[in-house]
């Protein structure tokens, strides 16, 4: 339908429903994306910075009045005494990880899930960036 002046407007068409198919997918991409890298770069760096943890079986004995944590890592044995809070595990033996990077430093619980946590979430929303890209170029196409 022309306007005054002539000048045909490219929006009285009706919505299609390819339309609203190519709007979903532009915001699904930008929020998958958006969302996405930063969680995947925060997720490396995490990995990177802290290396991984081998499991290790670790020696609780008693040398004087403290319990000491001995240890075979990195092709040599360690140790080192216990902290306040790993007293309560006792002398015997015990699981524990060694740092890969430093088999000096030792934990006795798993190291946390925050790096695996952030590269999931990364992969999954870039993975729903990726559709939703793919989705907003049907339109283009069809």
């Amino acid at each position: 339908m022309p306007e005054a002046g002539g000048v045909r407007n490219d929006y009285d068409e009706a919505v299609t429903p390819l339309d609203v198919l190519a709007l979903i997918g532009e915001i699904v991409s930008w929020i998958g994306f958006g969302a996405g890298v930063p969680l995947l770069l925060s997720g490396w760096t995490l990995r990177f910075s802290d290396g991984t943890w081998e499991p290790v079986e670790i020696a609780v004995v008693r040398a004087g009045d403290a319990l000491r944590a001995r240890w075979f890592a990195g092709g040599d044995f360690r140790e080192r005494r216990l902290r306040r809070g790993e007293a309560h595990l006792g002398e015997g033996w015990h699981r524990g990880y060694a740092s890969s990077r430093r088999p000096d430093r030792l934990r006795f619980v798993e190291p946390p899930a925050t790096a695996r946590v952030c590269l999931a979430a990364g992969w999954a929303l870039m993975a729903a960036g990726l559709i939703g890209l793919v989705a907003s170029w049907i339109p283009a196409f069809l």
